[in-house]
């Protein structure tokens, strides 16, 4: 009879689709490599140009954790990119947020990770399930990895780099377990 961790290792986790301005949210805060960690982390191949672009200064960051499959990068069907012609709303969002929904929509399992405001509104207009960078801190604190402190700590560094409404960071701040189970992995 195998182990529990020997079985673990063989589960697969549960997929997010991260978008470019959330990763690069991670990356500043440190909370990348717990999210690789924890979840199966998904760049659309969009948001994988705009992360990878030579001007950006973590691109290479971003290509060697990509290349060392940490993080997937997945291309759209020619389907899913007739699709997006014929949806305005989704063609008013940047290629990045646009092909990550996408994803999602076309059946890749899980959840969106996403901090672009048209981005959320599509998400919630459409019941597509989404959470923000604000919220990685509260679910490492659900899972047991860090202190009350520390998760307040990180989302206050989160706060002071993002472009966060005062009505976005009071939903965060109510956010209970039970708000963010579908997201726990």
């Amino acid at each position: 009879m195998q182990k529990i961790s020997s079985i673990n290792k063989f589960m697969k986790k549960k997929a997010v689709l991260l978008d470019s301005s959330s990763a690069i949210l991670l990356e500043k805060e440190d909370l990348l490599a717990y999210l690789t960690g924890l979840y199966q982390v998904i760049f659309a191949k969009a948001a994988y140009r705009e992360l990878t672009k030579n001007s950006y200064q973590s691109a290479g960051l971003f290509q060697s954790i990509c290349s060392d499959g940490r993080i997937k990068v997945m291309k759209l069907s020619d389907i899913s990119k007739s699709a997006q012609r014929t949806d305005p709303e989704l063609q008013a969002l940047n290629p990045g947020e646009r092909e990550t929904i996408l994803l999602y929509q076309n059946g890749t399992v899980g959840f969106i990770l996403l901090d672009d405001r048209k981005a959320a509104r599509y998400c919630h207009k459409n019941s597509l399930p989404f959470i923000n960078a604000l919220l990685v801190p509260k679910i490492q604190k659900m899972c047991g990895a860090i202190s009350d402190s520390s998760c307040n700590e990180k989302i206050s560094e989160i706060i002071g780099i993002g472009r966060y409404s005062g009505r976005i960071i009071r939903l965060a701040e109510k956010m209970i377990r039970d708000d963010l189970e579908m997201f726990l992995a």
